[in-house]
């Protein structure tokens, strides 16, 4: 996901802004900052092709479909922007990725690749580029298009991420985690680098250094769906038989709040239930 000023940056560069305060993107806007994709989708449905804002909502719109696991919305609403500025490289860098995320990734591809040709420093496009890389299993050639972005963005959380995650599949969890550790420092303030060092650590079975790495991240984001559902499947499967009270109760906790956010991960559930069952179990034997 784009942070909130990347997301007011890019709306700035499609189309100019509509003199009226407080309209329907105004909200839109901020509570796309508070991850309420859907409340986003209704507000931006209230703008009329007509509108100068049209532009600028149907992109906000395509990425909160993104964030909702819905490509296929999104790639509407990205094409709806791409009518009005055929141009307009926000638009067509969301459009690479729902193509991406449809499983059209030659087409991802081809849009991804004239974009970061056109501009070899936008560091959002080939972080997208790198992605549809990653998902083809092009990942010798994704680590380099994603290193590339995160030496023009270092700080950027959602570079990091992508970057680390192809370290991570190349087994390059040292590197990975060297990647991860500058992020933490110099955006301490931000969930991502704690729960990147979770991984990185994971990864080298340094199991209780990532539990408390994934409670850091939750500490600055108690809203970090990945990382609820990352540490609670850790406190199980470091935990045989359950027998880690401490840690089957941190399971119970995060699977809860996991599913309270919206998660919807089916195995997930079946595990959870597991678990579940088992506590009841144990309790009704006391």
């Amino acid at each position: 996901m784009k942070t909130l000023l990347t997301i007011v940056c890019l709306l700035a560069l499609t189309i100019p802004v509509a003199a009226e305060q407080d309209n329907p993107l105004d909200q839109a806007m901020k509570v796309f900052g508070e991850g309420k994709y859907a409340e986003v989708v209704e507000l931006c449905e209230k703008i009329g092709k007509d509108s100068d804002d049209y532009a600028r909502a149907q992109y906000l719109t395509g990425e909160s479909y993104l964030q909702l696991g819905e490509p296929d919305m999104a790639v509407d609403a990205f094409r709806a922007v791409l009518e009005k500025k055929p141009e307009a490289v926000p638009a067509l860098i969301g459009l690479g990725a729902a193509l991406s995320r449809q499983g059209k990734h030659d087409e991802a591809i081809a849009i991804l690749e004239k974009v970061v040709a056109a501009d070899k420093k936008d560091a959002e496009a080939k972080r997208a580029l790198g992605e549809a890389l990653v998902a083809t299993e092009r990942t010798a050639e994704a680590q380099k298009v994603l290193t590339a972005a995160w030496k023009l963005d270092k700080k950027n959380p959602y570079i990091t991420r992508a970057l680390v995650n192809v370290l991570l599949i190349l087994d390059a969890a040292k590197e990975a985690q060297s990647v991860a550790a500058k992020l933490a420092k110099s955006n301490s303030k931000h969930p991502m680098g704690h729960f990147l060092m979770a991984l990185c650590l994971e990864k080298q079975k340094q199991d209780d250094a990532a539990i408390v790495a994934y409670e850091r991240a939750i500490k600055l984001d108690d809203r970090f769906l990945d990382a609820h559902k990352n540490l609670a499947i850790l406190c199980m499967t470091v935990n045989p038989s359950y027998t880690n009270k401490v840690r089957t109760e941190k399971a119970l906790k995060h699977f809860e709040k996991y599913f309270d956010l919206g998660g919807e991960d089916a195995e997930l559930r079946k595990l959870y239930n597991q678990l579940k069952g088992f506590m009841e179990y144990q309790k009704k034997g006391r």
